[in-house]
């Protein structure tokens, strides 16, 4: 692996001091996201909302994107933090509709461990309930048929026989928890030694000797040796894509709770202070990290992915200093989203406004975006 450079926390003092964010602020943050899923349970019942919306507004649609997770996962925070059943009703309804994408859908794509973790994991873990542990099975099953020996790697988009597509993403961190969790409820190691590896491929690959990481990033389908990295949703290739860093800031500790690897753990350090240097005053990134001041567009899920991952790594990591800078950071930017960044007030069936999907496609930019709905809840 390429040495990858520690910087230091530019504002160390500063989150050191960040006031705790309160139960009650949680609390309250909380009870706006289930009121928001009251309004909006009616509409996405046997459809789910788009991955981002137009003018604060999600439209709905089929279980054909690699969002449309996100919306039962937030039933399933709901239910968890309130016991009510009508969440669960809409969740259980919404596993049936993930068994048949899995028989019948689009699933070339190695987002399924975005799209059953968060539906049919969750269903399985919080209900007990054996069908949708084996439809999360089987959807470990299909991300495990997107494995190239060459590289060892899990391939991202596209077919799977296209030599054109022969690259992972660094968003791909955070499908791997659902092969560690298979590997663990069937007692086969392949998912997660096929896991394992992937990680090990990412860590060679895809991070730069900065700390910075590509989006993309090219293996060469003939040899399996690595090839290039590029953009595809940041500014540029040299760049470094806010939500992308944010991936690896929470994918690196979720894969240290299952492997013990302490490199994983080590590089986290470094990601994250790469990410918590290049914050604005107020604690919500640009939507690429080449930007720090300005008038370009803000990235909110950015931010709420990073404070889940800041708090996944709490867990873990022992310097009572990077401990307490880490919790005033992640403070520091769920109280940032909850005061300046919800739809509060607003004519929106969205959460969390101000997010970007794709800005170089011009595609939901300044708009809800529904991962950054549910890592917000997450966070909360």
């Amino acid at each position: 692996m390429k040495h990858i450079v520690q910087e230091p926390i530019l504002q160390a003092e500063i989150f050191q001091k960040v006031p705790a964010f309160t139960r009650q602020e949680a609390e309250d943050a909380l009870a706006f996201c289930c009121k928001r899923l009251d309004e909006t349970m009616d509409s996405f019942t046997d459809q789910f909302p788009r991955s981002s919306s137009e003018n604060g507004w999600y439209a709905g649609g089929a279980n054909d994107e690699w969002t449309c997770s996100f919306y039962t996962g937030m039933l399933w925070l709901a239910y968890a933090l309130t016991g009510k059943d009508s969440y669960r009703r809409v969740a259980e309804h919404h596993t049936e509709n993930f068994e048949d994408r899995l028989r019948h859908g689009d699933m070339d794509t190695h987002d399924i461990g975005f799209l059953y973790s968060l539906s049919c994991v969750a269903h399985y873990k919080l209900t007990g309930d054996g069908h949708a542990k084996d439809v999360a099975v089987g959807a470990a099953d299909a991300l495990m048929r997107r494995w190239k020996e060459k590289g060892e790697f899990f391939q991202a988009w596209g077919r799977i026989d296209d030599p054109a597509n022969y690259r992972f993403i660094i968003d791909c961190m955070m499908n791997l928890p659902l092969l560690y969790w298979a590997g663990e409820e069937t007692g086969n190691a392949l998912y997660t030694e096929r896991a394992k590896k992937h990680l090990k491929t990412t860590l060679d690959n895809i991070l730069r000797e900065d700390a910075s990481t590509f989006h993309t990033f090219f293996m060469d389908p003939e040899t399996g040796l690595p090839h290039h990295g590029e953009t595809h949703q940041g500014y540029s290739d040299d760049s470094c894509w806010a939500r992308g860093q944010a991936w690896a800031v929470y994918g690196l500790p979720l894969s240290f709770g299952y492997t013990k690897d302490a490199l994983a753990m080590e590089v986290h350090e470094k990601v994250t202070a790469y990410y918590l240097n290049r914050l604005p005053q107020d604690f919500v990134p640009y939507w690429d990290l080449i930007f720090t001041s300005g008038t370009q567009p803000r990235d909110s899920s950015s931010a709420a992915i990073a404070a889940c991952g800041l708090d996944e790594a709490i867990k873990y990591i022992e310097r009572e200093d990077l401990k307490q800078i880490y919790t005033g950071a992640a403070d520091a930017m769920l109280r940032s989203l909850a005061q300046d960044y919800t739809t509060a007030g607003q004519k929106s069936n969205g959460i969390l406004q101000h997010g970007v999907y794709a800005k170089p496609a011009n595609r939901g930019v300044d708009e809800c975006v529904i991962w950054g709905d549910y890592y917000y809840m997450e966070a909360l």
